[in-house]
């Protein structure tokens, strides 16, 4: 996409599994980024070593291999009873507008099995990025109440950045910070983005 649109270097922010992709591409191409900015998802080699140490890492991180048995169960399990279990993922965090419009987008014929499959496709060695480190001015922002994504893999992301780094954590919100404190995203990202 940067090269169809003549970026040759730009900033990249992205959070979940949007923020998996972003480490990755920091680790690959360093070059091509002026800043990174994730929001809530940990390096992925921080949060492999916290699910290992962690046992609560390990525990908020079974909703994972409830999505990788397989095509359908997760997918019934969550749209049953209108959505019941799918609604309850935005924890009463989000706009019910918002939620309604992502509730109807999911369930549209094959939407949430193509939404899970990132979380099938994932092999538990994707989360062991390339020996590279992250050498590009990084923000990485987490939300105090994420549910799933715990303080130890936050903390231990320091450990794969070897450049400019900054470690914010937003009191009261989750990973749905940028809906939940949008002032404060906004200002941490434009301060950051500003800098580099």
């Amino acid at each position: 996409f940067a090269d169809s649109q003549g970026a040759d270097r730009f900033h990249l922010v992205a959070r979940d599994w949007g923020g998996m992709v972003a480490w990755a591409l920091a680790t690959a191409h360093p070059e091509r980024l002026r800043s990174l900015t994730v929001l809530s998802t940990p390096h992925p080699a921080a949060l492999r070593r916290a699910a290992a140490t962690d046992d609560g890492q390990f525990h908020d991180l079974g909703y994972i291999r409830f999505f990788r048995r397989g095509v359908g169960k997760a997918e019934k399990y969550l749209l049953r009873d209108e959505a019941a279990q799918l609604r309850a993922v935005y924890s009463g965090r989000i706009p019910v507008e918002i939620v309604e419009r992502s509730v109807a987008r999911l369930s549209e014929p094959g939407a949430l099995t193509a939404t899970l499959n990132w979380y099938r496709g994932a092999t538990d060695d994707d989360f062991d990025i390339p020996a590279g480190r992250i050498t590009v001015p990084t923000l990485y922002v987490w939300g105090r109440e994420d549910p799933y994504l715990g303080q130890s893999a936050a903390e231990l992301t320091v450990h794969h950045i070897d450049a400019e780094y900054r470690f914010q954590i937003l009191e009261g919100a989750s990973q749905w910070m940028a809906m939940e404190a949008p002032d404060e995203v906004i200002a941490l990202l434009l301060d950051h983005l500003g800098r580099h």
